[in-house]
């Protein structure tokens, strides 16, 4: 089953959709800029309705890894409200904390495609010094959910990926500038330090085995979606 029909959901249309198993929750808000309060009862409402009318599905959320120097304060204590709401519930669960997500289609509020629409409208680009940032393929979290709920069928799981390859916003910005073949309008802003953890051993080892190599993999998975 699969709750939802944005970027992520549709990873999982093909080999989820009629599986019984899981429910795939991919209505969340996306907007991580979100202010409106109805917008996060809305999924809280959705959520709590769908963990009561499927207790015997191991439920899969997607949650955001939020950087310290970006000050979006509702959206961040929602989702932390949807995990210990999860948490609480007595479903099994896969909860993955994930970073930027890229893949084709996606809102206006996403990272690349709001850099992309930028760099083709030749328009200034705002952008902290010491902010990073990482994405991640949508096919790759799709990959990922298989091999935790199916190959290894590991339940009640709670996993942070704060990144695959970290690089510093304006390095994002040149990458997609390059795939484009346009000269990026960057305006630096002054920022504190702001760093991601280091990945866990368990992060580690899905990603080796998995075969996803970290060096080159943001130019890659850009390489694969934005389109000139």
């Amino acid at each position: 089953m699969i709750i939802g029909n944005g970027l992520i959901a549709s990873a999982f249309v093909n080999d989820y959709k009629e599986d019984d198993n899981f429910v795939i929750f991919a209505a969340g808000v996306s907007n991580s800029f979100e202010t409106n309060i109805s917008e996060f009862e809305r999924e809280r409402n959705l959520l709590i309705n769908t963990l009561s009318e499927n207790k015997d599905k191991h439920f899969i959320y997607f949650s955001s890894f939020i950087d310290s120097n970006i000050l979006k304060r509702k959206y961040v204590e929602h989702k932390i409200n949807i995990e210990k709401v999860i948490k609480e519930s007595k479903n099994n669960y896969t909860i993955l904390k994930l970073p930027q997500v890229i893949g084709r289609g996606g809102n206006n509020h996403e990272l690349v495609n709001f850099i992309t629409t930028k760099l083709k409208q030749n328009e200034e680009i705002s952008v902290y010094k010491n902010t990073y940032k990482s994405l991640i393929d949508v096919d790759d979290v799709k990959r990922i959910v298989d091999v935790l709920v199916k190959k290894w069928s590991d339940k009640n799981t709670y996993i942070e990926f704060p990144f695959i390859e970290k690089l510093l916003v304006h390095e994002i910005v040149d990458l997609i500038a390059k795939e484009l073949g346009v000269e990026p309008n960057i305006r630096f802003v002054e920022s504190d330090v702001n760093d991601f953890p280091e990945p866990s051993i368990i992060v580690e080892i899905i990603l080796n085995h998995l075969g996803i190599i970290v060096e080159g993999y943001t130019e890659k998975v850009i390489k694969k979606y934005v389109n000139k």
